[in-house]
């Protein structure tokens, strides 16, 4: 991948929706250049869709991860969980358990209900019927932006509109969404708003952190992103977990998500990596500060669903 493509990467993921128009401002080359560039990327996998990234904070979302003890031949589970809008991320996983499953609530309801549909699923199609929840208690970092530098809002108000941009927006599929694509997609929910109206909820949305980033999802190999693992810390203090979590892990540019759960070994973490060798390297500087009294570490065998990412370089 050439200086142009990855710079076109970088300015996919800006806080807010960037034009064709800028795009090829910044970069010194042409409109259609940049068109043709993009169609390219599209068109070798490169790039699979475009999202967001939304504030769990603003949002009061609860985040967990679901361990499942599965074996290959039992593919039905993989297809009927992709079916759970709630769920996020499957990762094919090395060790006791097979699967990692990322979820996202509105509710306690909508937890109680998604774990439902797990125990239905396992019931049906599984020989071992075992998974184990690990709980968020705390979000520390999200697809690689640090929470803790984002201003939470406490008056801001989510209405049933906001919420629905928010879903569509989540699901671009390979265009970006226009306020008039938005504004037909209300429409079909049978809420009425203006497209000037769609365009001023999403500056609201973008000003007041709820939105905090408009992403181009890739595929991680298109990237050379080899490897990805599930880090499970535990600090040697616990009055540190908070201090440790944001004042050293997030320096780590490899350390996509951080999360406290309720769990021995208190925190999570997404690791991304080029080579797998970065990964080693990355331990023995967590070590190194003395901070550290265990680490546990899940091997991501494959990436089940979604097959792509949200990053930067």
């Amino acid at each position: 991948m050439d200086n142009l493509s990855s710079n076109l990467i970088n300015l996919l993921n800006s806080e807010s929706k960037i034009k064709i128009s800028e795009i090829s401002e910044k970069l010194n080359v042409s409109r259609n250049t940049i068109k043709s560039r993009l169609s390219n990327l599209k068109k070798n996998h490169v790039i699979e869709n475009f999202s967001i990234v939304s504030n769990p904070n603003i949002l009061n979302q609860d985040y967990a991860f679901i361990l499942i003890k599965t074996n290959p031949q039992e593919y039905m589970i993989l297809e009927e969980l992709k079916k759970i809008p709630q769920i996020k991320m499957v990762d094919g996983i090395f060790g006791e358990y097979s699967l990692l499953v990322k979820c996202i609530f509105n509710n306690k309801e909508e937890f109680n209900q998604t774990l439902q549909k797990f125990d239905f699923i396992l019931s049906t199609y599984s020989r071992f019927k075992k998974y184990r929840i690990i709980e968020a208690i705390k979000i520390y970092k999200i697809n690689g932006i640090n929470l803790a530098n984002i201003p939470v809002k406490k008056d801001m108000k989510i209405d049933e509109i906001d919420y629905a941009i928010l879903q569509i927006l989540n699901n671009q599929q390979l265009k970006y969404k226009t306020a008039h694509d938005i504004t037909i997609s209300l429409r079909e929910r049978n809420l009425e708003i203006s497209q000037s109206g769609v365009y001023k909820r999403i500056k609201s949305l973008e000003d007041n952190y709820v939105i905090l980033r408009h992403v181009a999802n890739f595929y991680p190999k298109s990237l050379n992103f080899l490897g990805k693992f599930i880090l499970m810390l535990k600090p040697k203090d616990p009055i540190e977990y908070g201090k440790f979590a944001d004042n050293f892990l997030q320096k780590y540019p490899e350390i996509k998500e951080i999360y406290r759960t309720g769990e021995v070994f208190a925190l999570l973490a997404i690791v991304r990596v080029k080579k797998i060798e970065d990964y080693g390297n990355l331990l023995l500087n967590l070590y190194d500060t003395d901070k550290i009294e265990d680490t546990y570490t899940y091997f991501v065998l494959d990436e089940r669903y979604p097959t792509s990412f949200p990053t930067q370089y």
